[in-house]
């Protein structure tokens, strides 16, 4: 079963790795077979976001249900394989439905040692939903009150605009440059890794000149492969990467391919 961290042990754990010179690794994990093959591997922290239902349904990354209840159901999973690893519940904290503080005390009871902002309005309502401005401001208060009662905090943000807004609710800033490119169902659509650099600079500046303590780290387009991520180190002041179908999806679908291919590939010629 997953230990639970405190807020100032996992910023410990995480600024030692920086002082260390080795970039913080996030990871997302939907099912409990990833979770246990992400903490043996020495990852940062494990994200148990609810999109993680559609990756491990083989489907490109969306919202599928309840996004509070599947965080719930699929935590129990994850939570119950990690040993080492800080384990951060994904929220949607504009849920009308819930009381969003007796939410986050109940993933903290299960084990939980943090929140992430996600799925976030940033990213699925903003060309939709009416009164985009109110929700997000909702979201940002919602974490600067979690970071008040001591529970680790962390959001994407999508656009420098937002930058500002989160810079100070948040103890983690994760640049988020669009969805992952790669694997079967990945975006076709990305930035160049140039350009995503400057559009992650562009965010981590505005954090960092509101709240220098912040730890910035970026997620998503074309950072798909680790070493896509060296150009990120040399180009950004970003200290880590986020990955979810980077490090859920699309190795899972490598390997299966190539294993079942090299089982057809073996000869029976002596038969």
């Amino acid at each position: 079963m997953a230990a639970r961290y405190g807020r100032a042990e996992v910023l410990q754990r995480l600024r030692k790795t920086v002082e260390d010179g080795k970039p913080i690794i996030g990871a997302g994990a939907g099912f409990g077979l990833v979770a246990k093959c992400e903490d043996i591997g020495g990852v940062d922290f494990i994200v148990v976001y609810s999109s993680g239902k559609s990756r491990r349904l083989g489907l490109k990354t969306s919202l599928i249900g309840d996004a509070n209840a599947l965080v719930k159901d699929l935590g129990k999973e994850v939570l119950f394989v990690v040993k080492n690893a800080p384990v951060i519940a994904g929220i949607q904290a504009t849920d009308p439905t819930r009381d969003i503080h007796e939410l986050v005390d109940s993933l903290i009871d299960m084990g939980f040692s943090g929140i992430i902002n996600y799925p976030s309005v940033g990213l699925y309502g903003r060309e939709w939903l009416n009164g985009y401005e109110e929700e997000v401001e909702i979201e940002a208060r919602i974490m600067r009150e979690l970071k008040s009662r001591d529970i680790l905090t962390m959001t994407y943000v999508y656009r420098p605009e937002e930058a500002k807004l989160f810079a100070s609710a948040v103890d983690l800033v994760i640049a988020h440059v669009g969805w992952t490119a790669g694997g079967l169902v990945g975006n076709k659509n990305v930035l160049t890794l140039e350009e995503a650099c400057d559009e992650v600079q562009s965010i981590i500046d505005i954090v960092k000149a509101e709240n220098p303590d912040a730890i910035c780290l970026a997620h998503g387009g074309p950072f798909v492969k680790p070493e896509d991520t060296e150009c990120l180190y040399a180009r950004t002041t970003a200290v880590g990467y986020v990955g979810a179908s980077s490090i859920e999806r699309i190795p899972i679908e490598e390997a299966v391919i190539n294993c079942v291919r090299q089982f057809k590939g073996v000869s029976m010629k002596s038969k």
